[in-house]
């Protein structure tokens, strides 16, 4: 429990490390007054938008003021379109991410158990030599160019998937709804985390096999 406590109080300052960071970098990339009003907008228009989202005042305040409403709840506005609260945005889309989490999880998990027992039976051999490249190539694999060369695959070229959204059918193989638009998104992020637990696993395997005792 103590552990636990200490594990909590010290998330404190690396969220509010990360968000101080985050927010720096938000910052000094642009002025989003520019790209939400037309380009004929007035001195005047720009000048009442930056005060609506209190980008008229300097960063340090800024910040303090978006400190002070998400403690309360209140994670701003967003900048594109109406300028709709973030807090209930984020909500909205809460159970899509929750879904994809579980799930993405899961397939690796099982994908990580089942390489990582083969591999021990036969340390050295022939599979677990091959699958300790498949694991190195898929660490070093980014994430994002994945995704997109299996968008490119598997939807545009050969319409399997839906290459985006939540809950369009598959094209081929008649899928259910929830498991056609969770496929190319969970195995994107799962085989990195696939490949990561894959390789925890392996080494553990192998010094408990080569123990006294378990």
């Amino acid at each position: 429990m103590q552990l636990l406590i200490k594990r909590l109080l010290l998330m404190i300052p690396t969220l509010l490390g990360v968000s101080i960071l985050v927010f720096l970098l938000l910052a000094i990339s642009g002025d989003p007054v520019r790209n939400l009003l037309p380009p004929d907008a007035t001195a005047a228009d720009i000048q009442a938008m930056r005060k609506q989202l209190n980008l008229d005042k300097p960063i340090p305040v800024r910040y303090l003021l978006w400190l002070k409403g998400a403690v309360q709840g209140d994670l701003g506005r967003s900048y594109t379109g109406s300028h709709p609260p973030v807090a209930p945005e984020l909500l909205r889309r809460l159970p899509a991410t929750l879904e994809l989490a579980v799930t993405t999880m899961f397939f690796a998990t099982l994908v990580a158990v089942f390489v990582a027992v083969l591999s021990v039976r036969n340390p050295g051999g022939m599979f677990d030599q091959s699958a300790r490249t498949v694991i190195f190539v898929f660490l070093a694999m980014p994430g994002f160019w994945l995704g997109i060369e299996l968008i490119i695959i598997f939807s545009r070229k050969l319409g399997w998937f839906p290459p985006a959204g939540r809950g369009e059918g598959s094209l081929l193989f008649n899928l259910p709804d929830h498991i056609s638009h969770l496929f190319l998104p969970a195995f994107t992020l799962g085989v990195g985390t696939a490949a990561s637990l894959c390789r925890v696993l392996r080494a553990s395997l192998l010094e408990i096999l080569h123990s006294d005792f378990i």
